[in-house]
């Protein structure tokens, strides 16, 4: 920005704006660790106004332990007169998981209107899912974990109004998204799934945060279904694929419980040994009643339920410059049917945890006690994390 030459003592003096178009490269790249996944490792690579159309492409690859993705997108900055932005994209994603391993991919269309606080968006994807069970014997999932195809339709709508994105300290936001599955045009599951999640910081001054979240989810399976014949399991989440199932548990659930491993015995949980029966109370028993075999009586398999709740609390202080401190309650569970929520049934756990306020989040070290503890689960789980939970 420069003025352009004029007369002396003149009062008035145009001003030269000179432009120059920013960079269509990017290469952006990361490393990290955490207790849950792992290391893991990003790499992408973008181009701006592609054949200058405004056009953005970019591939992003992503992997860790449990997870690894690709991902390539075009982004259409506006399409019609109402100028919406425009996302298509195609994906492939193979997730590790306790109790099976699922390789998704497939194409989606992402429609979005952004306000200053708030974002509403309209999904269309088709995905193939293909899913192997683990070795857990004689854990029968071979009627769930199938190869299906998935035509869905998911709107959804995000107010956010924290202070800060990455390190709140007050306000609020609510997230609702509803994906609905139909068995026509090529897909083969029919389902409808409801996800919200409501947040809410208070800030204490001198004293610290109070930080908030309550998450409700249910999935109501379809008519039309291709992959609900012959099932035996009498449960409502043998109708819908293992891997659309809810699950809790986690550095950024409830952080009592290990990945996935929040659930109810016979329901959500399974146990993967012939040896011993889960009685009605949740105690285990040897076949007939007998007491349980010595040694190892198995374990706890997560398959996932239809129905979640999940409420965490925290109180976030200070402790000397970027440290902090935090104490946590998590309560919740997994059912196999949304009707059959019951918050008389949810399990509790209490936490405690250093934090260090790094420039791109918070770094935690959690360790978290349950307070409902099952035979087979651990007492305690240890995380170390980046970013909040919530």
């Amino acid at each position: 920005v420069s003025l352009v030459p004029g007369t002396p003592y003149e009062s008035r003096r145009d001003v030269m704006v000179r432009i120059q178009e920013g960079k269509r490269h990017r290469v952006t790249y990361g490393a990290g660790w955490d207790s849950q996944d792992g290391p893991r490792g990003l790499l992408g690579y973008s181009q701006g106004n592609l054949f200058g159309l405004g056009v953005t492409a970019r591939l992003d690859l992503r992997a860790s332990a449990n997870e690894k993705q690709g991902r390539f997108l075009l982004r259409q900055p506006s399409v019609s007169r109402f100028r919406l932005p425009v996302t298509y994209s195609l994906f492939g994603i193979e997730e590790n998981r306790e109790s099976f391993d699922s390789l998704r991919y497939g194409a989606q269309v992402d429609v979005s209107r952004f306000g200053d606080d708030w974002r509403a968006g309209f999904l269309t994807g088709y995905r193939w899912v293909e899913l192997d069970q683990k070795s857990v014997q004689p854990l029968d999932l071979d009627r769930d974990l199938q190869e299906v195809e998935i035509l869905s339709f998911t709107p959804s709508y995000f107010v956010d109004r924290r202070d800060d994105p990455v390190e709140p300290t007050r306000g609020w936001s609510s997230n609702i998204t509803l994906e609905a599955a139909t068995p026509y045009l090529g897909g083969e599951a029919a389902f409808f799934k409801l996800f919200t999640q409501q947040t809410r910081l208070v800030g204490l001054g001198r004293l610290g945060v109070l930080a908030g979240s309550l998450r409700v989810g249910a999935i109501q399976p379809g008519s039309g279904s291709q992959i609900d014949d012959g099932l035996l399991d009498p449960l409502p989440s043998a109708k819908i694929p293992i891997s659309e199932r809810f699950f809790a548990g986690g550095q950024a659930s409830h952080r009592a419980y290990g990945r996935d491993e929040l659930g109810r015995l016979g329901e959500s949980l399974h146990l993967s040994t012939t040896d011993v029966v889960v009685e009605d109370d949740g105690s285990l028993t040897g076949v007939g009643g007998e007491e349980p075999p010595p040694g190892d009586p198995g374990r706890l398999v997560p398959v996932g339920g239809n129905g979640l709740l999940l409420v965490n609390l925290d109180y976030r202080f200070p402790i000397a410059g970027a440290f902090g401190g935090t104490l946590f309650a998590d309560f919740g569970n997994v059912w196999a049917d949304w009707r059959d929520i019951d918050p008389s049934q949810g399990k509790l756990g209490l936490g405690v945890g250093v934090r260090y306020r790094s420039p791109v989040g918070p770094i935690r070290f959690e360790i978290a006690w349950k307070l409902d503890r099952e035979d087979l689960e651990d007492p305690y789980e240890v995380f170390l994390s980046l970013g909040n939970p919530f």
